[in-house]
């Protein structure tokens, strides 16, 4: 067959063995800079940019604070993986006329799965050993979906933010981006063997150019449509785009004497081409420096274009090495510690976040750069061993090829998902939380049972606040009528707080949560409808966060904002005691969220002195209103050592995300709580 594309025989192995991929340079002409492999000479300048993209993502992901946008090092990936397979499937369809997508799609998976088992095997021990400390239903569905590489949508579809999460994040939340790549392996070559035997590889370009301006434009419809940022930033079809990029790059090349080129007859000259593609490629690579500097993940202007600005800006980079091979640029990219960590880049990117979720303040005590020291010298070390050990044997390694290798392949994911599935079996319910007793006095108890409280006229109780308030709520309500005379009635939603302005919540600035907008009509319209003999108010987690007032950020302890949240406070008690129902408050507990900032210092809404100055505000309200309000110390009971408790007497407490309570915990603070609420409910007046 006559090569009709001979630009792409530059660019890709001719021989059998795995060709390259988005972690692994290619090899070309035997000038070009690079090292021998196999005979063929690797192209170490793509293996520099891909060092740069990974060393980029793990600053970004060690709290560098000049790297707010290392996390666009993903999409220099996903450029360099358009155009290598591309590149790849061209060179093969130039040739045979067709794509053996068996044999590609196998060796895909001997380059990537080797790794990824290894880190689903790890965050397999990481659940086993730290089960008390972490969501292991939750890791469970992140690891079926990351071996099934749809482990974005699993995200989208499970609510999990890239940007802020009040949990843990998922030790797996990296492998959305596999999931894209590997999505985009699946499709890509069916795409480029129709268009290609249709109407030729010029149209494979086409239709590159023309699937990443609709993936961007996808993104910037479904932006301005108010569509959260953790889907578009997740979502295959609005990330395509890099990868589109790079797939045009490879389908629109051609290779005259001197390398790589898109340029016009006109422009032909060797010092021209030269002059002009170096040029275009520092300055693509000057804008992905500006971006991982300054465009951080939740920055509107990415995803109004700007995602597609940084593909063009990685292609550009990419372009001008290939085409001028021998220039500064390229020279610069293929210093030997950058082609070393290009090598072992995808290893880097496996590794590096279960590896910085285990390597924390908690766990090392260390903060900042002391903290991404360690971090960073574990994942390098990791990576290297992986490579060289498993990695690269196993790619190279005749055992894993063909039936024989589909087979082991085959036996080692059931023997992964196995694995991870019995690491992760959810833990035992607490057996120790309701033998406390009941807590009632004898006299408490024969008044309700005078009051009929234990049969047809239970005391009313309904419970207002946030999601603390709605977890407590469902330990208290077991079995409280029968035990305690105490009907429990629901008040509390999921994020609800009073104010209605900015918040900034681990280090991202929100819009206000909206669980009790207009809070002032929704609770005398409940109170009205449920009428209660004991109303309870449980709020803090968002009331300690910093807000956006007056045009000023401010906080618990500052004393225009301690003023405005008392007169709410107030506010409140004044509709919860409506019709002569009795008023309790309950104090914050302690939290300790398992997130911290990426330097290992914890975020300011976690600090115990803000959870001790709202609780202060609490006692001020409760002594301003005798009679009516009663205040619980919750803090006291669930965290009796002044600090933080998980464990209480063999009760676990609290959820893994160190803030809300568990079943256990209702159930296990009824005797403290309910006599109390009954004991109310005979004093007060029938509303």
């Amino acid at each position: 067959m006559t090569t009709r594309y001979p630009g792409v025989a530059a660019l890709v192995r001719t021989e059998p063995s795995p060709p390259s991929d988005s972690f692994s340079a290619p090899p070309t002409e035997q000038r070009s800079p690079g090292r021998e492999t196999g005979g063929l000479r690797r192209f170490s300048a793509l293996d520099g940019i891909r060092a740069l993209a990974v060393a980029a993502v793990l600053l970004y992901h060690g709290g560098i604070s000049w790297m707010g946008g290392g996390l666009l090092g993903v999409d220099v990936f996903f450029v360099l993986s358009g155009f290598l397979i591309t590149s790849l499937l061209c060179r093969e369809l130039e040739r045979s006329g067709t794509v053996r997508l068996g044999r590609f799609w196998a060796q895909r998976a001997r380059r990537l799965l080797p790794a990824l088992i290894i880190t689903l095997l790890g965050v397999a021990a990481y659940a086993l050993l730290l089960r008390d400390s972490v969501d292991v239903t939750a890791i469970r569905g992140d690891a079926v979906s990351t071996l099934l590489y749809v482990a974005n949508w699993h995200f989208i579809l499970a609510d999990q933010g890239y940007f802020v999460q009040a949990a843990a994040p998922s030790p797996l939340l990296h492998t959305w981006s596999l999931a894209v790549e590997e999505q985009y392996y699946l499709i890509w070559p069916l795409v480029a063997l129709f268009v290609v035997r249709r109407w030729g590889i010029r149209a494979l370009a086409v239709t590159a150019a023309a699937g990443a301006v609709a993936s961007a434009v996808v993104m910037v419809t479904l932006h301005a449509g108010g569509v959260s940022i953790d889907r578009l930033y997740y979502g295959t079809d609005t990330r395509a785009q890099a990868l589109l990029v790079g797939s045009f790059l490879g389908a629109v090349g051609t290779h005259g004497g001197s390398g790589f080129t898109i340029l016009p007859a006109r422009w032909s000259s060797t010092r021209r081409r030269r002059w002009l593609w170096t040029t275009v490629g520092a300055l693509g690579g000057l804008y992905l420096v500006w971006a991982w500097h300054a465009l951080q993940g939740s920055n509107p202007f990415l995803y109004g274009g700007g995602f597609l600005l940084v593909a063009v800006a990685a292609g550009a980079v990419v372009t001008g090495c290939v085409t001028v091979q021998d220039s500064w640029l390229s020279r610069l990219l293929s210093v030997s510690a950058l082609v070393f960590v290009g090598r072992i880049s995808y290893g880097l990117y496996l590794y590096h976040w279960p590896l910085f979720l285990v390597i924390d303040h908690a766990h090392t005590g260390l903060t900042g750069t002391g903290l991404l020291v360690v971090r960073l010298g574990v994942t390098v070390a990791v990576a290297t061993a992986s490579f060289f050990l498993v990695e690269e044997p196993i790619r190279r390694g005749m055992a894993w090829r063909g039936r024989r290798g589909r087979w082991l392949v085959g036996g080692v994911a059931l023997f992964t998902a196995a694995t991870v599935i019995a690491a992760t079996a959810p833990p035992a319910t607490d057996a120790n939380a309701s033998q406390r007793g009941s807590g009632l006095t004898a006299l408490q108890r024969r008044s309700l049972v005078a009051a009929g409280a234990f049969t047809s006229h239970p005391v009313r109780f309904i419970l207002f606040g946030d999601s603390m308030a709605l977890t407590l709520e469902v330990g208290l309500n077991v079995d409280s009528v029968s035990r305690y005379g105490v009907k429990l009635l629901n008040g509390a939603w999921y994020g609800c707080e009073l104010d209605n302005v900015d918040v900034n919540v681990s280090g991202v600035v929100n819009p206000a949560t909206q669980g009790c907008t207009g809070w002032q009509s929704l609770w005398p319209n409940l109170m009205a409808r449920s009428r209660p003999k004991v109303t309870g108010l449980m709020l803090g987690r968002w009331e300690v966060t910093d807000h956006l007032y007056q045009g000023h950020w401010v906080h618990v302890g500052d004393p225009t904002w301690d003023r405005h949240l008392t007169a709410e406070l107030n506010q409140a008690v004044g509709i919860l005691s409506a019709g002569g129902a009795k008023v309790v408050l309950f104090t914050m507990p302690y939290l300790q969220p398992p997130t911290e900032r990426p330097d290992g210092t914890p975020y300011s809404e976690n600090d115990p002195a803000r959870v001790k100055a709202f609780n202060r505000l609490l006692y001020g309200v409760a002594a301003a209103h005798k009679g009516t309000v009663t205040l619980i110390d919750l803090n006291r009971l669930v965290d009796p050592l002044g600090r933080y408790q998980r464990v209480i007497g063999g009760v676990t407490i609290r959820w893994t995300d160190g803030i809300h309570l568990t079943r256990a915990a209702g159930v296990w603070l009824q005797p403290d709580i309910l006599p109390t609420i009954g004991e109310l409910g005979l004093s007060a007046r029938a509303p």
